[in-house]
């Protein structure tokens, strides 16, 4: 198996984890509650009844990890029916969907009558004022069934209202992800031999790397080396372990943020300049960034999960690779979401936090089934390689979270990209005043936030 790092693969390893966790049970007063182990089985919902509310303003939001859709395949829907009637049989519980408009959610949500449990929305749509904090639900964040670096990333000021875990499907398709033609590569005969999921066994798929190739592959064939969207600088740049800010949180539970243009990340600038720069590479639109990929005028391009399907489609011979790492000493590969991620804001409804923790960890535990076999499409049916569906795991497992990103901070995505788009690298004073801006922006949003 091609072991890419340390992390472990949430679309296996959740849909293999034992039906075991972690609950609460009572402590001494002024501590936390002590973990104990429980069964799914021995889980009783009291029979009542648990709401989702999926919002209809939102392209893409299908929920398909929540209820069955026409667009999904006949097995995740199969799965879906599975896991509600194990929570009614089982866990005494049952599980109702509602679609409405943002708008309906709203007027329900203000007028108290407790009958939305759950909203499945993008980050940052759903005021705090309605939600309950995920750390009095006794769940471990650690599980495969989460993603930890998402969940806990979203957290201000030691409380979070949302969690992100498998049922999240329609986040996969906006990871980040660098593809490569295999028509393209065996027209080189300097690459057409090489395995280029060698660098990843061996810890050499860096961004010098993809430079490299990318020359090589515009010498020999007249392909380009790389196209790109401007969006795929931010992919790069997250994928070589930068952040625009950085959290840390006082004992107190108080968030403070300071930007992330470092020395590593003016060395990641310069990387990115040099590649933007350079006449292998070319910055297009997203969907002539598709068109020009299949149809074999570029060995590589910065694209998302997402793509699959298209690539697939149109029969296109592809390969997937995470985004580069800076160095060979950057420990993880990582990719990030190119849209704001779909959380599951939990709302106060009325429910007791012990009966809402229990819910959730069971739908999700059942959930962890839907997800493995919605992920298995892609892994084993479209795409072409054993290293792929690997490397599809990874990328998965390797989200990472950033607030100015999601939250617009200063504008410094759209200005960060731009200026490295022109293949000029900005100035260390030039990014560090763009990290002032950041954090300043950063000190507004925490006086507002979650209101």
């Amino acid at each position: 198996m091609l072991t890419l790092g340390t992390s472990a693969s949430k679309a296996t390893s959740a849909s293999q984890s034992s039906d075991l966790s972690q609950t609460g049970t009572s402590s001494a007063a002024g501590e936390p509650p002590a973990p104990t182990k429980r069964k799914i089985e021995d889980i009783n919902l009291l029979g009542e009844t648990f709401t989702f509310a999926i919002p209809t303003d939102f392209d893409g939001l299908a929920g398909t990890g929540f209820c069955e859709n026409e667009s999904s395949s006949a097995l995740v829907n199969e799965k879906i029916k599975e896991r509600d009637d194990f929570i009614y049989q089982i866990c005494n519980g049952k599980i109702e969907i509602v679609k409405m408009t943002m708008k309906a959610i709203e007027e329900t949500l203000a007028s108290g009558n407790g009958t939305i449990d759950f909203i499945y929305a993008p980050y940052g749509t759903v005021s705090a004022k309605y939600c309950r904090d995920v750390n009095s639900l006794f769940l471990d964040f650690g599980e495969t069934l989460w993603s930890e670096s998402i969940t806990t990333g979203m957290m201000e000021d030691g409380a979070g209202y949302g969690v992100e875990g498998v049922f999240a499907l329609e986040n996969i398709d906006t990871m980040s992800a660098a593809f490569f033609n295999k028509a393209v590569k065996e027209k080189s005969d300097s690459l057409k031999n090489i395995d280029f999921y060698d660098y990843l066994y061996t810890n050499e798929w860096t961004l010098d790397k993809l430079l490299a190739l990318s020359k090589v592959a515009a010498s020999e064939t007249g392909a380009c080396g790389l196209i790109s969207a401007k969006g795929g600088i931010a992919a790069l740049y997250f994928g070589a372990g930068q952040k625009y800010v950085n959290r840390a949180d006082a004992e107190n539970g108080k968030s403070t943020f300071t930007h992330g243009f470092t020395a590593s990340a003016y060395e990641v600038t310069e990387k990115l300049a040099e590649i933007y720069a350079d006449g292998s590479t070319r910055v297009l639109e997203h969907s002539a960034v598709k068109e020009s990929f299949k149809s074999g005028e570029a060995l590589f391009a910065c694209g998302t999960l997402g793509d699959i399907n298209g690539y697939y489609e149109e029969k296109a011979q592809f390969g997937i690779m995470p985004m580069p790492k800076l160095s060979s000493a950057q420990a993880e590969y990582a990719s990030h979401m190119n849209k704001k991620p779909n959380i599951l804001f939990v709302i106060d409804s009325g429910k007791s936090a012990k009966l809402m923790g229990d819910f959730l960890w069971a739908f999700t535990n059942r959930t962890a089934k839907v997800y493995s076999s919605y992920c298995d499409e892609y892994k084993y049916f479209k795409v072409f390689d054993t290293d792929s569906s690997v490397v599809i795991d990874e990328i998965i497992c390797s989200a990472v979270f950033d607030m100015a990103y999601y939250n617009e901070w200063a504008d410094v995505n759209e200005k960060y990209i731009s200026a490295v788009a022109t293949g000029q690298s900005p100035s260390e004073e030039w990014l560090a005043a763009l990290g002032a801006e950041t954090e300043k922006a950063a000190f507004e949003y925490m006086k507002v936030s979650w209101q």
